[in-house]
């Protein structure tokens, strides 16, 4: 993944301590001191721009519907984007947990492919299960499919669901793939998707509205 043109949805905060990101840093086989994890944790006045510069960021942008932040791009994401320097324009587009705070989600995420260069990855980690009440949505696996899907120029590398509390990572198939044609992820507790998709052509997004994929089965049989 390339780093070097990154873009964030609001300014994302660092929540680790320098131990746990020492560990990581050294578990993926970065060569990182306890100097340095401090430096990235504590370098940034609570905000990853060091992280991201660590990972390969040579520039980070960041975009908020306020300044209260500091974010270097002031935009609501309800609204499209405008400006069309902003189009293919990041090898990363990163959310860290504010597209379900966005009303008008399909505009917000639409903002997000729009960013993501040719070849560039959106990223994002989003509430699935369990934190009703944290923002307006808690987001499916079938709509980031749907969503992030080669109709749209898309292809999505990774999707992950987690349960922090327990740490239990497991793999979310695309619903296509299995057998009842609907994917879903139940817990007892507060669980994330987490995701990597990769732009892969440059296509007009959304130029068809995304159908449920087993109804869109149904359907299609129903016709042959």
């Amino acid at each position: 993944m390339d780093f070097a043109r990154t873009a964030t949805l609001g300014r994302q905060a660092m929540n680790a301590s320098p131990g746990s990101i020492l560990e990581s840093l050294r578990a993926y086989g970065f060569d990182a001191t306890e100097e340095k994890a401090l430096e990235l944790v504590a370098g940034g006045a609570g905000f990853a721009e060091p992280f991201l510069g660590f990972l390969g960021a040579r520039a980070v942008d960041s975009f908020d519907a306020s300044l209260f932040e500091g974010a270097t791009h002031i935009h609501d994401f309800n609204y499209p984007l405008g400006d069309p320097g902003l189009q293919a324009k990041y090898s990363v587009v990163l959310d860290g947990g504010t597209l379900e705070h966005v009303f008008n989600y399909p505009q917000a995420i639409k903002n997000c492919m729009e960013m993501t260069a040719l070849g560039g990855d959106f990223v994002g980690i989003t509430p699935t299960n369990g934190l009703s009440g944290h923002g307006f949505y808690q987001i499916s696996p079938e709509l980031l499919y749907q969503a992030l899907s080669d109709a749209n120029g898309f292809s999505i590398l990774l999707m992950m669901s987690c349960q922090p509390s327990a740490m239990d990572w497991s793999y979310i198939p695309k619903p296509a793939g299995v057998p009842n044609g609907r994917v879903l992820v139940p817990s007892l507790g507060e669980t994330y998707i987490f995701f990597v998709a990769r732009r892969t052509k440059i296509v007009p997004i959304f130029g068809t509205w995304p159908q449920q994929s087993d109804y869109a089965a149904g359907w299609k049989r129903s016709q042959d």
